[in-house]
């Protein structure tokens, strides 16, 4: 299977994970194009230069950004709620459940999303449980390849 990297910042804590990805297993030959396609798609090389520091545009809802060109740029989504950290040291897992605040009020005491990431390397002591007030950011590059997800609570 292929791997998907993804990062998860607790507080200064910082978990490097591969997150297992629904693919083929490895050494598996490609799927098969659906019936009538002929030809294929090309993806784009990802650019090696840094990217550059930028503006911070503050979005509201409704509003639309517009790139041209090559343009990369960086999206962070940033919401406020309760995390619930669950660590399983042995079978190197996380599991994060979030309940969101809303409209500036606490959350309904539900979750709302989770993330779970697998093959987790440790680089500082981290709890088995742990649950907290938190911003949560949510990291995503567009037009540099793309890449996985980065989060930060």
């Amino acid at each position: 299977m292929r791997k998907q990297f993804a990062a998860c910042i607790v507080g200064s804590m910082v978990l490097s994970a591969a997150a297992e990805a629904q693919t083929r297993p490895t050494g598996s030959p490609p799927p098969a194009p659906p019936p009538g396609v002929v030809g294929s798609i090309l993806g784009r090389v990802p650019d090696a230069r840094p990217m550059p520091d930028g503006q911070r545009i503050q979005a509201s809802d409704g509003d639309v950004i517009v790139l041209d060109d090559d343009a990369r740029i960086r999206v962070v989504r940033r919401r406020s709620g309760t995390a619930r950290l669950i660590y399983d040291a042995e079978q190197h897992w996380v599991l994060l459940l979030v309940d969101f605040d809303k409209s500036g009020t606490a959350g309904d005491g539900k979750v709302d999303w989770h993330y779970q990431y697998f093959d987790v390397t440790v680089d500082a002591p981290l709890p088995a449980r742990w649950e907290g007030q938190t911003s949560i950011e949510e990291e995503t590059s567009i037009g540099d390849g793309g890449g996985p997800t980065r989060l930060s609570l």
